[in-house]
């Protein structure tokens, strides 16, 4: 089975990659500590895509959850970044970073620039876990968007796994810890 890193192609045998499934390591936090390794030995390098959720899944027999979980490890410690539609990539994030080149080239959405800056502001620690985020209404008023923008963004986070929505109350920042 071969497995596309970006630039780097490797062949990867099924269990070539064995994980500790027994151990007090969480399996997302091995996984990715297996592609920090990758990071810095300067095997991928800045604006190589890491690996998708489905590769990781297929590579190292876990659940989506816990494939998307390692991912947003990465991006939590800004060694890889989202671009939105695309992937994540290996780098630092920043505000107004050009997006790597891909074969599928896109648009970025207004729903999908919120959704980036909310994540910029959880990562500065602006926006701190379990702290209720800004009401959709405050949203609206600060980007100059539809409420139904607001809430594809929010829906968006969710996915990724940024935020969490309690019903009638708001929208939290995940707790990493948790």
């Amino acid at each position: 089975m071969s497995v596309s890193f970006g630039r780097v192609q490797e062949a990867v045998a099924p269990g070539a990659v064995e994980l500790d499934r027994t151990g007090p390591v969480p399996l997302y936090r091995q996984i990715a500590r297996i592609l920090r390794e990758r990071i810095t030995s300067r095997e991928l390098m800045d604006d190589d895509a890491l690996p998708s959720v489905p590769e990781l899944v297929k590579w190292f027999g876990v659940a989506a959850k816990t494939a998307g979980k390692a991912l947003r490890v990465l991006r939590h410690e800004n060694v890889a970044y989202l671009a939105p539609g695309c992937g994540t990539f290996v780098g630092r994030w920043y505000p107004g970073r050009p997006l790597p080149r891909t074969r599928h080239p896109h648009r970025i959405t207004l729903y999908q620039m919120i959704a980036d800056e909310v994540m910029e502001n959880i990562r500065e620690g602006s926006y701190l876990p379990h702290e209720a985020l800004p009401s959709e209404a405050q949203m609206m008023r600060m980007h100059h968007v539809s409420r139904g923008t607001v809430r594809r963004a929010l829906a968006f986070l969710r996915l990724l796994g940024w935020v969490y929505t309690v019903p009638c109350i708001g929208s939290f920042p995940v707790d990493e810890e948790e």
